[in-house]
């Protein structure tokens, strides 16, 4: 063989081997990409979004939600890993200087730790408290973590030991404490206090400093410099960056709009701001003025953070949308979409093509079934919970029921409020349109039932009989009869014309928590959260029968269309299809983590949409199981 010949082969090998390295790679990459439960048709959103970061390199952005940790590469735009996390959500991130380890913090003081780079779980441990923050030190070596009880605990990263607990960090004499954040480089502790004053904070030796000068209003945040020689802190009308060292105030930025939280970039340089309207502005940190706006999100963010290049920004907001930014030019270079989750309430439409779903925050969202997309966005005009959702049976009007004591109506073709009905004295917790269009009827916390005309929009009867909060109230098929469910443990009937009470349903040991009638109005299906099933003769007003579920609470119940199954939510995270005349358990679909406190079918009955308590929607398939 000649010496050429021998070049190339060598080369064409090194070409296999690279090619054979990058297909494994690609392939164990795939293989962490979400997986969805068998059976379900499509899952709706990608969590809540609590925190963000980038990698070391910059060639990754990490994510944590109320689904877990969603990591994308942030060159190609594309998903790389999910990282599942049990029965808690991902609430904080902090990645090593040397890029190797990902830490997140979970709800009840859990901290998960991941190889950043494949994406495998390495550890967990947990701490005495919920955590508000978490760091690395600059050297690696101490991972810091502030608590709910303002404990700074210090972990060796060599172990993963606790070496050092510095109990109330920051009680400053029982000041109220708006922000605060921990130093990478000296693990020192900011805070930000009502009175818009500021303090750095020496937790090892208990020492206090108050910077020179104070905000007009309460701090928002605070945020330490990447050499931790400068601190920032925004309030609702300035922006004032502070030497650590001495104290002394360096720089004073007035702003026109209130500022949620502020970050510096990573050569210090640059300060960027997220404003209650979802614009980015960025300041030079030397002159204080404005260098760049941002636009593009429809609402408030709940992140941003830069690329360690300086070359993108990346931004989360409550629209559902991750967008990376070049941060010279201040064009958006690429949008990541469906980021929703902590859904409150969900219906589907009467032509089974829509979901609605309110978040807790200011937006509802309208799902297209059929390729799981968000179809439109109705902004609300307050914060308040949405307790329940409906569509009338046209499929025109969307109804949903607040904590601020009223119901709103929205017209769904223009995505405008149209009206605001109030006379409840309390939360409403449940609503829902007559068979005909022309009622609506309300169940509230003040331990009423209001049946609305939906042509005057006036009351037309008050239903007075419970004596705890009324937590749903449904119709039967033909709108004559209203069933209220109440934390009295009692279901009561009443006459939808007269308003009188008709029977009171008395059997529940505990809140009955979900009711439903039977397709041909003869029976109502309720649970309480226990393992029993109640099936209810409407006649006699008697339980018609018992059906037990072994080692599980039920928190919601629902007839299907056929009225010979009934769909069950439960603790475990299951939905469950019970065959109603044999008890007979027909499918068991599990994927949530939690309970599951809500499920709709489609009208068809070829889909069954469940929500978890942790605002996961997942979409099933049913088709031929409600016979």
């Amino acid at each position: 063989m000649s010496y050429l010949q021998a070049r190339i082969n060598t080369t064409l090998l090194m070409i296999s081997l690279i090619i054979l390295t990058t297909i494994t790679a690609h392939t164990q990459e795939q293989s962490n990409l979400p997986k969805l439960p068998d059976d379900v048709f499509a899952r709706l959103g990608k969590g809540h979004i609590n925190d963000m970061l980038y990698t070391v390199d910059g060639m990754r952005i990490v994510v944590a939600t109320s689904l877990g940790i969603w990591i994308y590469d942030a060159q190609n735009f594309t998903e790389i890993y999910h990282l599942k996390i049990k029965q808690t959500h991902a609430q904080f991130l902090a990645i090593s200087p040397d890029g190797n380890t990902l830490a997140s913090t979970g709800t009840s003081g859990v901290i998960h730790l991941w190889d950043a780079h494949t994406g495998q779980h390495m550890h967990d441990f947990n701490i005495e408290s919920d955590i508000h923050t978490i760091t690395f030190s600059h050297d690696g070596k101490t991972l810091a973590t502030l608590g709910t009880d303002y404990a700074l605990r210090l972990w060796d990263t060599s172990n993963w030991q606790e070496k050092h607990k510095i109990e109330n960090v920051i009680d400053l004499e029982r000041r109220t404490i708006s922000s605060f954040t921990v130093s990478q480089n000296n693990l020192l502790v900011a805070t930000g206090v009502n009175d818009g004053r500021v303090y750095i904070v020496e937790p090892i030796h208990g020492s206090t400093k108050e910077m020179f000068g104070k905000h007009d209003s309460y701090v928002r945040d605070v945020i330490f410099g990447p050499e931790g020689d400068l601190l920032a802190s925004a309030s609702n009308k300035s922006i004032r960056i502070w030497d650590t060292e001495t104290g002394e105030q360096k720089q004073v930025i007035q702003v026109a709009k209130s500022y949620k939280r502020i970050i510096f970039s990573p050569d210090g340089n640059l300060l960027a701001s997220r404003a209650n309207d979802g614009e980015i502005h960025l300041y030079d940190v030397k002159t204080g003025k404005l260098f760049r706006v941002l636009k593009g999100h429809n609402g408030s963010l709940h992140k941003i953070a830069f690329s360690p290049d300086l070359r993108t920004l990346t931004s989360a907001g409550i629209d559902g949308t991750i967008r990376i930014w070049d941060v010279f030019t201040g064009k958006q270079i690429h949008a990541f979409e469906n980021h929703f989750g902590n859904f409150t309430s969900l219906a589907v439409s009467p032509d089974s093509k829509t979901i609605v779903s309110p978040n807790y925050y200011q937006t509802v969202c309208l799902w297209d079934v059929a390729n799981a997309k968000i179809e439109r966005i109705l902004q609300r005009e307050d914060r308040y919970w949405v307790f329940e959702i409906a569509f009338n049976p046209t499929g025109n009007i969307i109804a949903h029921a607040t904590a601020d004591n009223c119901i709103i109506l929205w017209d769904r073709e223009t995505g405008k409020q149209i009206r605001r009905l109030d006379g409840h004295q309390d939360h409403v917790l449940s609503v829902m349109f007559s068979p005909d269009g022309k009622l609506l009827v309300s169940g509230s916390e003040d331990k009423t039932i209001r049946i609305w005309d939906t042509e005057t929009f006036k009351v037309k009867q008050v239903l007075d009989g419970h004596t705890e909060k009324v937590n749903c109230v449904s119709f039967n098929p033909d709108g004559t009869t209203i069933a209220s469910a109440s934390k009295d443990k009692t279901i009561r009937l009443w006459d939808v014309i007269s308003g009188e009470m008709i029977n009171t349903l008395v059997g529940h040991e505990n809140e009955v928590t979900s009711i439903d009638f039977s397709p041909d109005g003869d029976k109502i299906a309720s649970v309480a959260l226990t393992s029993r099933i109640y099936l209810w003769d409407i006649g006699s007003g008697q339980i018609d029968k018992v059906i037990h579920v072994s080692g599980r609470k039920i928190a919601s119940v629902l007839f299907h269309p056929q009225g010979k199954v009934v769909a069950i939510g439960c603790e475990t995270g299951d939905v469950e299809l019970i065959q109603v005349e044999s008890e007979e358990s027909l499918k068991k679909y599990s994927g949530h983590r939690n309970w599951v406190v809500e499920i709709v079918f489609a009208t068809d009955g070829e889909k069954l949409v469940s929500r978890c308590d942790d605002g996961i929607l997942y979409v099933w398939n049913v088709a031929n199981l409600g016979h």
